[in-house]
Order: structure tokens, then sequence, then C-alpha cells
């Protein structure tokens, strides 16, 4: 096996363990390199306290040779991107995030028992006609563009969506939305985690390459699965990602994530692949720029969290939604554009149902 060639889920998932003992082991050796230094300065400063860091720099060795007697197993390269050639800096895509559900880890009762984390991908050449069909649909059903179209809304029939309550006047919006949002040329990817994620991994990630932090450890697993979109479906394009605003507490930590998504990678995708298929920094904006990239995602995630939680369901769009979520792309469990945390055996055909 060359080292090019892309090893099977087992084998990356046998390499987690070793290779973020690693890590541990890097960052440890740097701590009690420190801890020397330190103590070599103060002996100088205090030449007769010489015990004051004895004990700290013992306990690190001690945790050193501990993590290398567990550093054992094969560490199998992570994924890489398949072109080879010089990447062409004219090919751009889109990719809008947005979010439904809330992000934690348990559910309180009545609650929406999923948290999805939705993108968006339009190649950079097409976003023009893109753009201009959701605004003249936009002017054509509500008499002006810059109207916005928010999923509770539509899901509620309230707002632009509740046609003075009009109950044939609203089933007709639902209507016309669902057409143009089957015209509509985009890739969906979606991030599903479910409310049985916490009897199964409790308030811990996944793994270790993992933020244990539910909206962090989402947008890893969408942006490992928008690198493969970008390569295998976008004819190894380059992604600028535009999410909508939180709050700066909020997009500060979103961009710190995705920062170190660029310098550390997965267990999955390497740091470099990573650096290739996506521009650093994530461009942030609000619901009021009326964004239709940020508008569609928004419609997008609720219907995918919806048939997870009930596939035998037929929620509102997700006729329309599902044959844009990279059907033709499989990974291990699922399509590319829907991935399922935690897995379940009976979500196998779901994408078809």
């Amino acid at each position: 096996m060359t080292p090019t060639e892309a090893r099977s889920d087992d084998e990356l998932t046998a390499s987690i363990k070793p290779r973020r003992l690693g890590q541990r082991i890097e960052h440890l050796e740097v701590a009690a390199a420190y801890l020397d230094l330190a103590q070599h300065h103060h002996r100088q400063a205090f030449p007769d306290d010489q015990d004051r860091l004895t004990t700290a720099i013992k306990a690190a060795r001690s945790d050193l040779g501990a993590l290398h007697a567990q550093a054992g197993g094969r560490i199998w390269q992570r994924r890489r991107a398949t072109g080879t050639g010089k990447k062409d800096p004219e090919k751009e895509c889109r990719v809008f995030i947005d979010e439904c559900g809330s992000h934690t880890v348990n559910v309180r009762k009545g609650e929406f028992g999923a948290f999805c984390l939705a993108a968006v991908l339009v190649a950079g050449d097409e976003y023009g006609a893109f753009s201009d069909h959701w605004n003249r649909w936009k002017k054509a059903t509500w008499g002006s563009s810059r109207v916005k179209i928010h999923e509770p809304d539509v899901r509620k029939r309230n707002g632009r969506f509740w046609c003075d309550g009009d109950r044939t006047k609203q089933e007709l919006a639902i209507e016309s939305l669902s057409r143009e949002l089957a015209a509509l040329q985009f890739t969906g990817i979606v991030v599903v985690r479910r409310d049985a994620y916490a009897s199964e991994f409790g308030r811990d990630s996944v793994d270790m390459s993992l933020p244990s932090h539910v909206y962090l450890m989402a947008l890893d697993f969408l942006c490992e699965r928008i690198a493969l979109a970008l390569n295998t479906e976008f004819a190894d394009a380059r992604g600028r990602l535009i999410a909508e605003s939180r709050g700066p507490k909020e997009d500060a930590q979103l961009q710190l994530e995705f920062a170190r998504l660029h310098i550390d990678g997965t267990s999955y995708i390497s740091p470099s692949w990573f650096r290739r298929q996506l521009f650093p920094g994530i461009l942030f904006h609000r619901k009021e720029d009326y964004f239709p990239g940020l508008e569609v995602a928004d419609l997008l995630a609720r219907p995918c969290g919806e048939k997870v939680l009930a596939p035998n369901s037929a929620p509102e769009r997700w006729a329309e939604l599902s044959p844009k979520l990279c059907s033709r792309q499989e990974t291990a469990h699922s399509p590319l554009g829907l991935k399922i945390v935690p897995w379940d055996a009976s979500f196998e055909d779901l994408i078809e149902s």
C-alpha cells in the first residue's frame, strides 16, 4: 500500500489513539523542558531553595514514561486530497453554514431532539445565478427581495407564511418554496447529532481529536465532509465559509476551532488537506443581510433532523432537499451529505425513503 492510498475507516480509527497520544507526548515534552528551564533560573535567583520545582518535574517525567508506554500501534496517514496537480486559484466555492436545534447534550422534555449543522455549497461561477433565482422568487412571491425567509416562520406558518391566516394561501406559499428549492443548483451537507448521543458518549467527544463542545464538534464533522465534497464534487475547488453570526463570543469560538483544523486537522483528514480545500477564516453575516445561501442553509437543516428523529416520516422539504445531499458519494455509513452521530443501522436507507 503506497503512502498516498486511502486508508479504510477501521485503519484510521485504529490510528486515533496513538496519534493523539503522540500529540500529548509532544506537549508534555515541551512542558517538561520549560519546567527544567524554570528550575535553572529559580536556582540562580534563590541558590538556597533547590527543591521548589523538583516534584513537578518528576511528575512530568513520570507522565511522559506512562504515555510512551501507551503509544504503541501503527499510525496510518490521514486522508489527503486526490488531486496531485497545481490547484486553480480561480476555482472557488461558496459554503454557507447555519444550524438548527440546541447544541447541548441533554435534551429537555418537549425539546427538538437533534442538533443539525448544515452547509450549502454553490460553485463560485454559479452563485450569481443562484442568488438571482432566489431573489426573483422572493420578489415574485412576496413583493420584495428584501424579505427574510426564516425556517421557523415556514414551519409554524408565521411571518410572511401566515398569509393573514388563509390556509389555502399558506399551502400555496409552501408549494412555491418547495419548487424553488428543487430548482436551485446547490449541494447540501448536514451534520445531525441525535439525543441518543448522551447515552452513548455522555459529555465526552467522539474521539480525542475532537472538541467536546457540541457545536464545535459538529463543525469539525461538517468541515471533513465539505473537504471531501469540494475535492470530488466540485473539481477540487477551494471553499470560502460563510456563517450566520451568533454573537461576538460564539463567532470567535467558531473562528478559533476553524483555525485549529488548519493546524491540527482531525483523526481522519490531515491539516494540509483542510488548508488546501478551505480558505482560512470564516466570514460572518447576520440574517438581516439577506444572504440567499444562508437562508437556504437555514431551510435545509430542520427537515434532515426531523427525518433522522422519525425515519418513517415525510418532513416538509425533505423530498426536494434529500437529492442534493451528495447521494452519489458514499462514506462508511451514509451518503457524503448526511452524517448522523451516533450512527444506527436503521438509517441505512434513510436518504432513499
